[in-house]
């Protein structure tokens, strides 16, 4: 009944302690003895709220604070129980709004692959009343995705990022660095992210980016649609949370569940293939954090050899630090929070020509940018790509 390694060798607080242990999925009897632990030794409930807040895991950590029978203040009890029956709710709304445009999709013949949301929930947690998700995130194939646009417009939604004031062709240009536009149902406000790209920096993920394989998941009844085959969605988790600095826990705490369900020897597999698939650095350095905060076995060769990696090594601090670090702040909201994440950005990628992509696509950014935003067009429909229109500090 031991702590994960890097809950011991870094300086975190006994509240994100307690929050990464709420994150080890699926539930055991060792994880419920950590959080009870955790729970009786002096926790700032205050503090610990707001941190399950900032990391979106309020899902789990009502799960995991009810199976190891924490005595939790009554204030606490009832954020918790609320918290998670938003979620739940929010969830099947976003499930059944899949399910709707996966058809609409595929009556004008473009196929759709929706990331991470409400199938991740099925194929990891086994359920959608666990993982929270904020948007529901579409791709889509660049040549359709003015067509993709039309049908979200006659679906009842308008696109917030860039704004509606812009034009199409504008928005494909936003696309073209960012990979994704954003969009809002007028009624509902349910949040779309069209993309067009999986990654920002195409020479991550070449391949799946190409030629992405599928699977089929089922969320309910007669619902079913299409997500990332496994070796792929494997990959592609990877390369968005460290592009992202893995600066939500939630993000390895989905990439922790999905590998603890596969056992050590189909991770080293899952893990050679994705660095066939091309993505860098970026699932060594999750594996790494998955065992250092997460508890997860690893091959010891394996963990090894990852660990003979020096960048891998600052990666990783480096990630510790974006989540841990900055207490209930956001990242991208700190001085030097923006300046953490593009760094990591150039160690991700191996080689001088991803090095030299990365830097070109960056010098992009501040000619672009200014054309799309202002302060006024900063509102709360825009939040999971704020930072990359600079205007305030939130990812997806």
């Amino acid at each position: 009944m031991h702590a994960p390694k890097g809950l011991n060798r870094h300086r975190l607080s006994n509240e994100f302690r307690l929050l990464a242990a709420c994150c080890e999925w699926p539930p055991e009897a060792s994880r419920d003895s950590r959080i009870l632990a955790l729970a009786n030794g002096g926790i700032g409930w205050a503090l610990f709220r707001k941190l399950a807040r900032r990391h979106r895991v309020e899902g789990l950590v009502h799960r995991a604070l009810t199976s190891s029978g924490a005595a939790l203040p009554e204030a606490e009890k009832a954020w918790l129980r609320d918290a998670a029956s938003s979620i739940g709710m929010d969830n099947l709304l976003q499930a059944a709004e899949s399910a709707r445009l996966h058809k609409l999709l595929g009556e004008a013949g473009i196929v759709g692959v929706f990331l991470k949301g409400a199938t991740l929930s099925q194929l990891v947690y086994k359920m959608l009343g666990v993982k929270q998700a904020w948007d529901i995130d579409l791709l889509v194939p660049r040549d359709k995705a003015s067509a993709a646009a039309a049908i979200l417009r006659s679906a009842g939604y308008e696109r917030t990022l860039p704004g509606p004031e812009f034009s199409d062709e504008a928005g494909v240009e936003w696309a073209a660095l960012w990979k994704e536009t954003l969009w809002t149902h007028l009624k509902s406000g349910l949040v779309v992210e069209l993309h067009t790209g999986l990654v920002d920096n195409p020479r991550l993920l070449p391949s799946v980016s190409a030629r992405p394989e599928l699977q089929l998941v089922r969320l309910g009844p007669g619902m079913e649609v299409p997500t990332l085959e496994k070796d792929q969605l494997f990959a592609y988790l990877c390369v968005h949370g460290a592009t992202h600095a893995w600066a939500r826990l939630k993000w390895l705490a989905d990439v922790a569940a999905f590998l603890r369900t596969e056992g050590p020897a189909e991770t080293e597999r899952l893990y050679r293939r994705s660095l066939e698939l091309g993505v860098g650095r970026s699932s060594a350095q999750a594996l790494l954090l998955c065992e250092e905060l997460l508890s997860l076995p690893l091959p010891e060769a394996l963990a090894r050899e990852l660990r003979r990696d020096r960048k891998l090594k600052w990666l990783e601090s480096l990630a510790i630090s974006a989540m841990a670090g900055r207490g209930v702040t956001e990242l991208d909201s700190t001085v030097f929070g923006t300046v953490v994440i593009n760094v990591s950005h150039f160690m991700l990628g191996k080689g001088w020509s991803y090095k030299r992509s990365e830097l070109i696509r960056k010098l992009k950014i501040p000619r672009i940018r200014p054309r799309f935003t202002s302060r006024d067009r900063c509102t709360s429909s825009t939040r999971s790509s704020q930072s990359r229109a600079g205007c305030g500090a939130d990812t997806s």
